[in-house]
């Protein structure tokens, strides 16, 4: 069994002062508009920040507050985590559990109304996120789209057939190309990935002991990158409850996009039984 680090979300937190320059900044995540009600993004120094969670959670994150370390975590696609610390200037980047790299912030994260404000471009790059800004409409836009491949993200609750209620979180990839093999790729994908959003996975759940009138956390993660010719699929799948977390799949499969082949395919959750 995994155990899982939940943080404490926000209580209440001091405002502390910030020198900045109100415009009417519009913030776009792909094709949509970021809607952002009590507090407007604000520029800086020069720099764009917005409050935390509209835009990474758009893009498809989870952001966790941290109170005692006054610190938030960008969890993107169960691989990426950035930590950014209020009134810090030194961001941290973790890649599949590991610490890649520091960033230093031209202008920190901050909180302004009782928001936590943070530097857009950075954030978004360090999720390998496309940044543009059109100085003449003030419009910062966010693409997903990344060496040929869309990020989506959704989310559902599903009450199942004894009572149980499971949160249902799918992050996966979609090819952003119109022929044959990214239609089926992209169709598949999209299809188990909406089944579990339907069906809360309770038929991949059978024995699992889910508790009536208890709270289950259902994510599946898939990440897809193109490496020449070869689709290079990650696929995770994990039950969860506050106290522990179990992976039900967890395997990297290569495809030849030509061929539609499977050029390789690592069961990591094989290998440990094996193993």
């Amino acid at each position: 069994m995994k155990k899982i680090v939940v943080f404490l979300l926000g209580c209440a937190m001091l405002l502390l002062p910030i020198t900045v320059f109100a415009e009417d900044i519009n913030v776009y995540v792909g094709d949509t508009k970021v809607e952002f009600t009590d507090v407007q993004p604000v520029i800086s120094e020069g720099r764009t920040l917005v409050p935390l969670r509209g835009v990474f959670e758009e893009l498809g994150a989870c952001v966790e507050w941290a109170e005692d370390e006054r610190a938030a975590y960008i969890n993107y696609k169960m691989t990426d985590i950035v930590r950014v610390e209020v009134d810090s200037e030194r961001m941290l980047i973790s890649r599949n559990g590991i610490e890649d790299d520091v960033v230093i912030l031209d202008v920190p994260a901050t909180i302004l109304n009782d928001r936590i404000m943070v530097p857009l471009r950075a954030i978004s790059e360090a999720l390998e996120c496309n940044v543009n800004w059109d100085q003449e409409t003030k419009t910062a836009s966010v693409s997903r789209v990344i060496d040929g491949v869309i990020d989506v993200s959704e989310t559902n609750t599903v009450i199942l057939s004894n009572g149980a209620t499971m949160i249902v979180s799918a992050m996966y990839s979609q090819i952003d190309s119109d022929d044959e093999f990214a239609k089926k790729y992209n169709s598949l994908i999209k299809n188990y990935a909406d089944n579990l959003l339907i069906t809360g996975g309770e038929e991949l759940l059978e024995g699992a002991n889910l508790i009536s009138g208890e709270t289950y956390y259902l994510t599946y993660s898939h990440a897809t990158a193109i490496d020449g010719e070869n689709a290079i699929c990650g696929e995770t799948l994990i039950i969860a409850n506050w106290n522990e977390s179990v992976a039900l799949l967890d395997k990297v499969t290569t495809i030849n996009m030509t061929t539609s082949e499977v050029v390789s395919e690592q069961d990591y959750l094989t290998e440990q039984t094996e193993n």
